[in-house]
């Protein structure tokens, strides 16, 4: 005899669908579940940000700049008034002149040990001043002392101070300037010999242009030399007229006494009144025998 419940439905299939109403109901439940979690999900984000936007500073931070961009534009505005200067600039220092140039190298070379204090002995320091070349830059001559041995040196202008030429020794210190030729000589003269050596002068150097000897010994003998080689007589004759009949200032360097209290108008001075002493046409030196 089959086995059916009151239902008049065989017990399996009444246990089937008991199982069928529990999944059903266990799904319910858990779509409930989900669209539950979701809610307090949805929620949860919907107050974070609403925290978030109350307390962002981005707005506060873009006021901010947006402030000072306008403070900025203001100052500007109101600096456009006032008048601009041009940037401090130390102007420069005026050059020296020549004479001033001169005047601080007399000082100076009072200072050297070949200076010689004027005492009444004539043997003191002397100073000239002579345009060598006709360049209206005149140059300096500062003879140390009047023995065979003593100096000469000879300065020129270089624009801002007195720049050294050369200096000659053994010549009594002084020189013969040819101002129209640009030429200085070196004259020494002696027991037994006389010797010339004649530079031209470009304003800057010096450069040796011939040398000339005339030399003779006890019995009245005599030699005679161009540039270290012998030569007879009469070319040394004819070396010699070359220069003579040419103006010439003899014995330049030996005008001025000076001292440590020398000023550029002395200076001046002396570069004026001395352009016309101790000229002459005829050079010393001794022609052939």
């Amino acid at each position: 005899m089959d086995n059916f419940n009151n239902s008049g439905r065989p017990p399996q299939e009444e246990e089937d669908k008991l199982t069928r109403i529990l999944q059903i109901v266990i799904l319910v439940l858990l779509v409930v579940i989900v669209l539950l979690l979701a809610f307090i999900g949805g929620m949860y984000f919907m107050k974070n940000k609403k925290s978030g936007d109350e307390t962002s500073p981005a707005p506060a931070k873009k006021a901010e700049n947006s402030s000072v961009q306008q403070t900025t534009q203001a100052e500007t505005e109101v600096n456009s008034d006032v008048p601009q200067t041009e940037p401090f600039s130390v102007p420069e220092k005026e050059a020296p002149s020549w004479q001033e140039a001169y005047a601080q190298t007399l000082r100076d070379y009072c200072k050297k040990d070949l200076y010689h204090k004027e005492d009444g002995s004539g043997k003191y320091s002397m100073y000239e001043i002579a345009d060598v070349n006709g360049d209206d830059i005149p140059e300096l001559f500062i003879s140390s002392g009047r023995e065979h041995f003593d100096v000469c040196d000879v300065y020129t202008f270089s624009g801002r101070s007195a720049s050294p030429v050369i200096r000659f020794q053994g010549y009594y210190g002084k020189l013969d300037v040819f101002p129209e030729d640009g030429i200085i000589r070196a004259y020494d003269k002696s027991e037994d010999f006389e010797w010339s050596d004649f530079y031209t002068f470009d304003g800057k150097k010096l450069s040796l242009i011939e040398s000339i000897k005339n030399s003779w010994n006890a019995q009245g003998e005599h030699s005679y030399m161009h540039n270290n080689y012998i030569i007879p007589g009469e070319q040394y004759d004819q070396i010699i007229s070359a220069y003579n009949g040419k103006q010439v200032l003899l014995g330049v360097g030996r005008l001025y006494p000076f001292g440590e209290d020398i000023t550029k108008e002395q200076v001046s001075f002396s570069a004026a009144e001395g352009a016309t002493v101790h000229v002459s046409t005829v050079m010393q030196i001794t022609p052939a025998e």
